[in-house]
């Protein structure tokens, strides 16, 4: 059975179901990219092929003429009350300054979709496919050393689904320019995400080391109550203000714990610059 693409072609961002046919040949294309990929590109997932399934898999393409930085978007199914979202995913985000050119333009070539660059999106699990469609790699945006890799989350329920609609929430370029209805609240994370990063930044340039984890401690030892994303629901930009703080507290734990807490002080006071400079049409 058909299911509904819900895209946001007036931004240049469209989704389309392919017909078994063209799925096919679609796949075909991506296994020989993958076969011919050099040495430096990211490892690629080919378990991941099995999750093309015709009639559970959408088509993205970029007609913009920027760069896409991130996705979100949820698969809804059928049910006796109506439809009902389930596989909520956020793919990307906010393109950070590196401090390597060469990671810049690593993240610039594998974590973004080119202008006329496709991408496959199965019911689930997250998109498939890279730029290579519309270019190979240049040799400065080939690996050496440590893995790089894009952020990637999301929610799905295990029970099996019959798809009925594809919506696409929010599409972010690499230009900071968003489009999209944000029922899930995106936009709004990433507008506060940085803001309790500058907040951080500062405690941290202000206070003595001790003063600082015990400040921390305290925000993580209130403990979590996320905010889940739902697009029905409410967005409670203190929940997630909330939340922020106390995965940023986790994280400046685990940095003390791995280079120790004068070394991660330093580093997190300069967590508050070049914040993402984001906007809505």
């Amino acid at each position: 059975m058909a299911f509904h693409c819900e895209d946001l072609a007036r931004y240049g961002v469209v989704l389309s179901e392919p017909s078994p046919e063209e799925l096919y040949d679609l796949r075909a294309d991506l296994e020989r990219r993958w076969r011919a990929r050099a040495v430096g590109c990211p490892p690629v997932d080919e378990e991941a092929l099995g999750r093309l399934i015709p009639g559970e898999t959408a088509v993205l393409e970029n007609r913009a003429d920027v760069a896409i930085a991130g996705l979100a978007y949820y698969w809804s199914v059928r049910e006796a009350q109506g439809e009902r979202a389930i596989h909520i995913r956020i793919q990307g985000g906010p393109q950070p300054k590196a401090l390597d050119q060469r990671i810049e333009k690593f993240a610039a070539y594998w974590n973004t979709i080119f202008p006329g660059s496709r991408r496959l999106i199965p019911f689930r699990g997250g998109p498939i496919g890279d730029n290579t469609d519309v270019r190979p790699p240049g040799e400065d945006e080939l690996r050496r050393g440590s893995g790089i890799g894009g952020g990637m989350g999301g929610s799905h329920s295990g029970q099996p689904r019959e798809p009925a609609r594809l919506t696409l929430d929010g599409v972010l370029f690499v230009d900071g320019g968003f489009a999209g209805p944000n029922k899930l609240g995106w936009f709004d994370r990433m507008m506060i995400a940085p803001e309790v990063r500058a907040e951080f930044a500062a405690l941290a340039g202000s206070v003595a080391v001790e003063a600082f984890f015990a400040e921390v401690n305290k925000v993580v030892e209130g403990g979590d109550n996320p905010q889940r994303m739902q697009p029905h629901a409410p967005i409670d930009r203190v929940a997630i203000y909330e939340h922020e703080r106390y995965l940023l507290g986790r994280s400046a734990l685990g940095l003390e714990k791995a280079v120790g807490a004068q070394v991660a002080v330093s580093q997190i006071a300069g967590w508050g610059s070049a914040a993402p400079k984001l906007r809505r049409p």
